[in-house]
């Protein structure tokens, strides 16, 4: 009697007579595909964060500053916001500079990258899967699909989403090096891919999941004692230790924190719910998914999905007797989701996002393979085999062009910021933070009744939103209603006083009134809130001006250019400055 590893490596042998192009025509194509599905995002603009990265971020305006990329969140940097957050992610940020230094600010250099990155994701789906499942024929199908599914829109339309790819990338190629080790047992395949894991990482945290998922590949097709497939799975685990206590050293905080664990439990059966329809049946796209917290096991919404994920779980444990294959793509998709199921913690802004699905999809994608595998030795067997065989070819390829086509038309949601926050707005009604960002391009677009309108929503939604009384508040400065203007931002500041934002606004409206005084002491707890804030150096120093402090004025400006020398009117401040001081 074989062993199921014979099994299983007959089967492929069987397969691999899938007709397909040449392995560079292949190659190529599934380039060409992935990167026309998102053709279209080359004249997009920038969109919610990406403004934050790119145009108000000091780091990423020059290569010189990557060093320290490595010893700070992903926000640090930021000229408008210093508030902590738990991503640790240089590799990422590294990207954005390299691009600031050829593009600039134009979009179209980063979108470019992007899809470029989600090319290369593609072709290294390509190289995982002719790997694992031994078949160029299953892997060009297995490529295709995850290079146009549909769920990835985000990830390659949205700028600030190419961590994503980025992480799917190095993870892909750690899975490619262990199994080409696995084959070959050479030390240097090994040392390649502990290597990619750790930049997977340096990517993004998602690929922390990849020392599971050697696990269950090596009890599913590994070879020799329970001890001995266990020595790999660790030594990933072992190289994950020093990411781990970096991020850790590094990071001020290292979650958002949220509900208690029993009702992220809760919660996460619906989450995972949906995330498995999505990947499977990717209809009803959103640009933002407003989820709410369940506190009750015995509601509808925790038992159903509850019911439909053992359904999922025990389908993967009878995979292991049917074909491990199949098991361990199931297990890919069910494990690298464990990060964003909501149970380790509530991820901010939304608890739930299609990016998210970027890295499960692979598992997705090595499934779609095994099928075609399966599909086409069974037809094999049977009478008109030809006929059977040319039916499964052009149902794969009627698969891929519709996705390709949902792709094209999701990509659009991400046009621009108006585009992008109208969707939120209609996708999410019962989400704060979309009326108070689609209040934001009305503010900035002029549209004032339209803008007050949706903060007025926002507040409703959730009375104490510190940025949407900030920006009602804005929005009377800007239309001559003062009074009602600082009642706002001290309601605001009563809701948390450690908010830059509202007291550099307050500021401005001091300064409007001449009341300068109160103008600088608020425009000095900017600065004790956030010392990078370039504009609040900058007001303080024309302040000191008024009162003739020259060299406190000049020290406040040279400040200000370090933290933004491209900004003209600071230096033209300060040249000023300096020649109105005399020799």
């Amino acid at each position: 009697m074989t062993s199921r590893r014979d099994n299983l490596q007959g089967c492929g042998a069987v397969a691999s007579n899938v007709p397909a192009l040449p392995v560079w025509g292949q190659l190529v194509l599934v380039c060409l595909v992935a990167f026309a599905v998102y053709g279209n995002t080359l004249s997009m603009g920038l969109v919610w964060d990406d403004v934050r990265l790119i145009k108000e971020d000091s780091l990423v305006r020059s290569l010189l500053n990557v060093p320290l990329m490595f010893s700070t969140d992903v926000w640090y940097g930021s000229l408008t916001d210093v508030t902590p957050a738990p991503y640790y992610r240089p590799l990422f940020k590294a990207t954005l500079a390299l691009d600031y230094t050829f593009w600039g600010e134009n979009p179209f250099g980063y979108h470019l990258t992007n899809a470029l990155l989600h090319a290369a994701a593609s072709l290294c789906c390509f190289l995982a899967a002719a790997k694992f499942l031994r078949s160029n024929g299953a892997a060009f199908f297995a490529a295709l699909l995850f290079a146009v599914h549909p769920v990835h829109s985000e990830a390659v339309a949205w700028i600030s989403a190419r961590n994503e790819s980025l992480c799917a990338i190095f993870m892909l190629l750690s899975f490619l090096f262990y199994l080409r080790f696995k084959d070959g047992s050479r030390v240097a395949d090994l040392v390649l891919s502990l290597g990619a894991f750790f930049l997977s990482l340096l990517a993004k945290e998602m690929s922390i999941t990849l020392p599971a998922l050697v696990l269950l590949h090596e009890l599913a097709f590994g070879s020799g004692t329970f001890r001995n497939r266990l020595r790999l799975p660790l030594l990933f685990g072992l190289a994950a230790v020093p990411y781990l206590l970096l991020r850790t050293m590094i990071l001020e905080v290292t979650t958002w924190g949220g509900p208690p664990l029993v009702e992220r439990v809760y919660t996460s059966f619906g989450l995972l719910a949906r995330y498995l329809r999505l990947l499977v049946f990717p209809a009803d796209l959103k640009v933002f998914y407003d989820l709410p917290m369940q506190q009750s096991f015995f509601a509808a919404d925790v038992l159903v999905p509850l019911a439909a994920l053992l359904l999922v779980i025990a389908a993967t444990i009878l995979a292991w007797r049917v074909d491990r294959r199949i098991f361990f793509g199931m297990c890919w998709v069910l494990v690298t989701l464990a990060p964003v199921s909501g149970i380790p913690g509530v991820l901010a802004p939304a608890l739930m996002a299609e990016r998210y699905l970027y890295i499960p999809s692979l598992g997705l994608a090595f499934l779609a393979g095994t099928a075609l595998l399966i599909a086409w030795e069974l037809t094999a067997q049977r009478s008109g085999a030809a006929r059977w065989q040319k039916g499964i070819l052009l149902s794969g390829g009627l698969l891929v062009a519709v996705l390709a086509s949902l792709s094209v038309q999701h990509n659009h949601a991400w046009e621009n910021d108006a585009t992008f926050k109208a969707r939120w707005v209609h996708d999410a009604p019962g989400d704060a933070g979309g009326h108070t960002s689609l209040g934001v391009v009305y503010e900035s677009q002029g549209r004032y009744d339209e803008a007050l309108r949706e903060y007025s929503e926002a507040l409703r939604i959730r009375p104490n939103n510190i940025e949407a009384r900030t920006n009602l508040g804005v929005v009377y400065d800007k239309t001559g209603r003062f009074n009602e203007a600082e009642r706002e931002y001290k309601a605001a500041l009563n809701l948390d006083d450690r908010f830059p934002e509202t007291y550099y606004n307050l500021g401005m409206l001091y300064l409007g009134q001449n009341r300068f005084g109160e103008a600088l002491q608020a425009f000095a707890t900017v600065l004790t809130l956030n010392p990078r804030s370039a504009d609040a150096h900058n007001n303080i120093a024309m302040l000191y001006q008024r009162l003739g402090r020259m060299d406190e004025a000049q020290k406040h400006l040279v400040e200000a250019v370090r933290l933004d020398p491209e900004n003209e009117l600071y230096r033209r401040n300060l040249s000023q400055c300096i020649g109105s001081k005399g020799p």
